[in-house]
């Protein structure tokens, strides 16, 4: 699993980052962590604010800080989207 965090360098960003960590810790999942500054963020991903998260290639919030609740939901929905592709390999 390839987690992207946009906007890592401002507040939100860093707050963003320990919710994704906390919730990484708490499934005992392992991913790779990609911090994109701010700036580069806002033009590569056409993002209108930071922060905000990409799970394998899936932008799934920007613009604002999620919840532990909703990084959980989507770091579980990419997991469930994994198991097939480890299962047929």
């Amino acid at each position: 699993m390839i987690i992207k965090l946009l906007g890592y360098d401002c507040m939100d960003g860093i707050r963003l980052e320990c919710i994704t960590n906390c919730v990484l810790t708490n499934l005992g999942v392992t991913a790779t962590l990609e911090k994109v500054p701010k700036r580069r963020a806002l033009k590569q991903y056409a993002i209108a604010a930071a922060p905000g998260l990409i799970i394998n290639e899936d932008l799934v919030c920007a613009g604002r800080t999620p919840n532990v609740a909703e990084v959980t939901a989507w770091i579980v929905r990419a997991l469930a989207r994994e198991q097939p592709l480890q299962k047929a390999a």
